[in-house]
């Protein structure tokens, strides 16, 4: 089984970021499980199991119960005065998570990707419960996420910036668009065909309909936009 180790901090989790305020590590093992459902559950199965330690462990805390006899998690979970503080949903789902974790742990098991996501959403659900019983009485307002649903929904976003970002590349520069007014015509390379394209009177029949030379336009051209070819001054060499 590879150990999994712990994401870069910079990441945010799916389905847990309702904890940080409250208790970074079960964020980041519920990121932790999240990110490693696929590649190795049966680490990301252990991060779950202890999630659910954590909790049980604060709740013990919290209401000052007594586990001075209940050195396993087990134990603590089937406890009659912890049981009675539980939805028995949640405590099923405790027990879940425990023994997928213990599986995994001792077995090195292998999980199907939707049997972990049933865990997760457990996970999730605990969580939620957590908060509520402890720390505000609302749930959470986004609703569970398949984390898979989530990284499609990344990847997706991830190739639209690309594409974006190489359709942005791909268009000319305002330095290589034609600066006549009512142009905009983008030189492909650089400023390559610019004295082609201005030369042409019928280019441009309204910009300096006067001059009707191919030499005198380009020089006109060069006169009125120097920042054009990179520079702020006139061409001191360009006489009409």
């Amino acid at each position: 089984m590879t150990t999994a180790t712990s994401p870069p901090l910079t990441l945010e989790s799916v389905n847990f970021e309702f904890l940080r305020s409250l208790d970074t590590r079960l964020v980041s093992l519920g990121l932790m499980a999240e990110r490693y459902m696929e590649t190795d559950s049966p680490s990301a199965a252990v991060k779950l199991r202890v999630f659910v330690e954590q909790i049980v462990q604060i709740t013990y805390a919290r209401l000052n119960l007594d586990d001075h006899d209940r050195t396993d998690l087990i134990s603590k979970i089937n406890a009659s005065e912890f049981r009675r503080q539980v939805p028995k949903t949640l405590l099923d789902g405790m027990h879940d998570i425990r023994k997928a974790g213990n599986r995994a742990a001792h077995d090195h098991h292998e999980i199907p990707a939707d049997r972990f996501v049933a865990l997760l959403r457990t996970a999730f659900d605990i969580g939620q419960w957590f908060v509520e019983k402890f720390h505000d009485s609302r749930s959470p307002s986004a609703p569970f996420v398949d984390p898979r649903i989530a990284a499609g929904r990344q990847t997706k976003n991830r190739e639209a910036e690309e594409a974006s970002t190489q359709a942005t590349s791909a268009r000319p520069s305002d330095r290589s668009r034609c600066p006549i007014p009512g142009c905009g015509h983008g030189f492909k390379v650089g400023r390559s065909g610019w004295d082609a394209h201005v030369g042409s009177p019928n280019q441009h029949r309204e910009w300096q309909p006067a001059v009707e030379d191919s030499e005198q336009r380009k020089i006109v051209f060069r006169l009125t936009f120097p920042e054009f070819f990179g520079t702020s001054e006139h061409p001191r060499d360009l006489q009409l």
